[in-house]
């Protein structure tokens, strides 16, 4: 795994799919969308370039299919407790955080604008 100050793990991430908490957000909101999207922006505003993710190859697809332009890291390796992981990176950037945006339905930022450059405010 890459290890700089710039470079962020965030494999260690859900969001709770129950109904009672998912009836607490919004009318509209995609949670795993603005999760995502919260992570790239939190990274743009603290200066990491990078992130990076060992997860499920299940959840490498989720990722892609949320937008990520992910580099694989290595191939997917057979865990001795059953199932398998794979280690990906992802480039911070606006055109990543605007991906995810248009992939998720995700309009503006997600983290308070007090917090948010301007710039990365409007990455569309």
């Amino acid at each position: 795994m890459p290890k700089s100050p710039e470079v962020w793990e965030v494999s260690r991430v859900a969001v709770d799919h129950r109904r009672e908490r998912l009836a607490l957000l919004p009318q509209g909101v995609n949670p795993a969308g603005a999760l995502f999207c919260s992570m790239f922006e939190f990274a743009m505003v603290v200066g990491a370039r990078k992130l990076v993710s060992v997860s499920d190859p299940y959840i490498e697809r989720i990722l892609r299919i949320a937008g990520w332009a992910l580099e694989p890291l290595g191939p997917v390796t057979a865990l001795a407790t059953g199932g398998s992981a794979v280690a990906e990176s992802a480039d911070v950037s606006f055109e990543q955080l605007s991906a995810i945006r248009r992939r998720t339905k995700t309009h503006g930022p997600v983290l308070d604008g007090a917090l948010v450059p301007q710039n990365i405010q409007q990455a569309a």
